[in-house]
């Protein structure tokens, strides 16, 4: 992840990082996999705060058409127990006409954003609490909004787990507009975090723990969120 050390502190410790991230993902209901390239970098203007942006590249491959590019952009902001993120995807590729089972529909990368705000607790700073604000602009149905809130535990240096709820469509999957879950639904999970890097937290210790966030995975979504809606006509060649 790391690509360079830009500044060091009087003491010697990481003040400003410059990175880069990869990521391959696949799923057996997926129809195909996702690889996500980004490149951020990341700052520490004192000993209690950190600033960082990044910008990615999602590119979603499928087993039955071309394949779908997003942009991504984010920001991010850390200062003692609170956090702040917000991120935003936006589409590279057009509206395609893909075939999927026998019926023709139009596919388009969905654009969105989210804005998360969290607290780790002094006491216990393996544990913090998000909330997240997120929407998704769909073209053919109503707009994905809402709320997920969740509760995130370091259980290990190198297993974060996170249970939340939300009414966030989920993107691991393409459905068919008809097909998909209503905007009012609620749907709970849990997801783990595997990291290289180990993630250590201290009490009372704002420094240290920014410099372990530095070198973590960036928090956004990963998964591209696709629309497929009857909305195209595949064109027939010929004389």
């Amino acid at each position: 992840m790391k690509l360079g050390e830009l500044a060091k502190d009087e003491e010697g410790d990481l003040k400003t990082l410059v990175f880069s991230q990869a990521r391959f993902a696949t799923a057996t209901d997926a129809e195909g996999s996702t690889v996500n390239l980004g490149l951020g970098i990341r700052n520490r203007p004192d000993d209690v705060s950190m600033v960082g942006g990044n910008v990615f590249l999602d590119y979603r491959m499928t087993d039955y058409s071309d394949a779908h590019s997003r942009l991504g952009l984010g920001g991010e902001y850390l200062w003692k127990d609170f956090e702040f993120r917000n991120n935003w995807y936006m589409a590279i590729t057009d509206t395609k006409n893909v075939i999927v089972d026998g019926v023709s529909y139009g596919e388009r990368v969905v654009p969105g954003w989210d804005l998360e705000v969290g607290y780790r607790l002094p006491s216990n700073p393996e544990l913090a609490f998000f909330v997240r604000g997120f929407n998704w602009d769909y073209k053919d149905r109503s707009d994905n909004s809402g709320i997920e809130g969740s509760v995130s535990w370091q259980a290990t240096p190198h297993i974060g787990l996170e249970a939340f709820v939300s009414n966030e469509i989920s993107a691991a999957s393409t459905t068919a507009n008809t097909d998909l879950p209503g905007t009012d639904e609620t749907f709970f999970g849990l997801r783990m975090n595997i990291t290289g890097n180990p993630v250590k937290f201290e009490k009372a210790n704002y420094k240290k723990n920014m410099i372990a966030q530095m070198t973590q995975p960036v928090k956004r979504k990963y998964d591209v969120l696709l629309e497929r809606s009857t909305g195209l006509v595949m064109e027939v060649g010929g004389e």
